[in-house]
């Protein structure tokens, strides 16, 4: 709520009147005028799919124990 009172400016009864929905599309559209980057981060599977490759390359730059 003090998002949508304080930055956007709404009114009370605007905020209340509103859908999830249109609050979101609110945000996003504010941070895109402030510059702000509102695509959306990775993915869980593309996450683990990085991890997993990271892992696999950190292992085989593994030095043995000596």
């Amino acid at each position: 709520m003090s998002s949508a009172l304080g930055i956007l400016k709404w009114p009370p009864n605007v905020f209340w009147n509103a859908t999830l929905y249109e609050y979101t599309a609110a945000m996003k559209g504010h941070f895109a005028s402030q510059g702000m980057n509102t695509e959306p981060g990775v993915s869980r599977e593309e996450f683990l799919t990085m991890k997993a490759e990271d892992d696999a390359r950190t292992k085989t730059n593994e030095k043995p124990n000596a």
